[in-house]
């Protein structure tokens, strides 16, 4: 979109739209919204509705033109002077539809305008106050992958992002708690596997958050055969965040590199966690090997786009 230069009533609107961010003090509410400017009722004149309103970040909202006379559909709807508006001050349709910024740091002034490209006389304006929206809840859960045998117990840590409320309620397979079929899990998120295989070996552990029942994580565990060992450790690996002098012990101290990973020895039951989202463009050559039945595992982490090696593995 390019900047269009307004008629003087609209350069004036838009100064006045400045002087919102002086006297815009109090708490926001229909009665003490900055006021918009429009021109004086006249023949052939445009006013804009609403001509006041406050929206969240990332929210939509409908301005109509409404003509005094003929209306006619030579008209430039502008954001903050911009034509179609920017990401910054957000865009706005030709039939007026305007589109908040997806994100503010605080309360922000917005004057959005309406102009007839043929009679630069007939113009108008809304004040808009665009507010931050609500932080997005996330939670994250390690390990994210796990082998067990019957009776086995396995500790799982949850994170929750975006509030101060750290409370997780811990569910097996969909059920809170846990059943002795599937096994159980404590408040703390101590796992204790069934005491024989289950019929379906992969069982699901979720990490839902007390604030935001809508934001999870899952983990999987695998309940496998008496004689089968557990896996000893986990090992994680981050192209975006991880560095090679980390232990890679941990989602918070992996390790950056396929390099690092093969020249790195793993044991039997080891697991090596490939963080979703991440592209590495190196070939990967296993270092080590498992053993029957206890396989060294080289796998993605629980939740987000898979993974990408975009080397050869041999």
């Amino acid at each position: 979109m390019s900047c269009a230069k307004l008629p003087h009533i609209v350069s004036l609107l838009a100064l006045s739209g400045l002087c919102l961010v002086a006297f815009g003090c109090g708490g926001l509410s229909a009665n003490n919204l900055p006021g918009a400017t429009s021109p004086q009722p006249s023949a052939g004149t445009l006013s804009i509705s609403p001509d006041r309103a406050v929206l969240s970040a990332g929210n939509s909202l409908q301005f109509t033109a409404v003509a005094k006379g003929t209306l006619g559909t030579d008209l430039e709807w502008l954001a903050n002077g911009v034509v179609g508006g920017n990401s910054a001050s957000g865009t706005i349709s030709r039939s007026g539809l305007y589109t908040a910024p997806q994100a503010v740091t605080s309360n922000t002034a917005i004057v959005v305008a309406v102009v007839s490209t043929t009679d630069s006389r007939r113009a108008s304006s809304a004040a808009l106050t665009v507010v931050p929206g609500p932080t997005p809840i996330t939670v994250s859960i390690a390990p994210s992958i796990a082998r067990l045998s019957p009776g086995q117990v396995q500790q799982f840590t949850a994170t929750v992002k975006g509030t101060t409320n750290q409370g997780i309620s811990w569910l097996v397979n969909g059920t809170e708690g846990g059943n002795s079929s599937v096994g159980t899990i404590s408040s703390a998120g101590t796992y204790t596997a069934p005491q024989a295989v289950p019929i379906v070996p992969s069982i699901t552990i979720t990490a839902r958050s007390t604030y935001d029942t809508a934001s999870s994580a899952t983990a999987t565990v695998t309940v496998m055969g008496s004689a089968a060992p557990p896996a000893n450790n986990a090992y994680y690996v981050d192209a975006s965040a991880g560095n090679d002098s980390n232990d890679g012990k941990s989602p918070t101290t992996a390790w950056r590199t396929i390099a690092k990973v093969n020249a790195s020895s793993f044991s039997a039951g080891d697991l090596v966690l490939f963080n979703r989202g991440c592209i590495w463009r190196e070939m990967l050559a296993p270092p080590s090997s498992g053993s029957a039945g206890n396989p060294i595992t080289f796998g993605p982490t629980a939740q987000g786009p898979t993974p990408l090696l975009a080397g050869q593995i041999c």
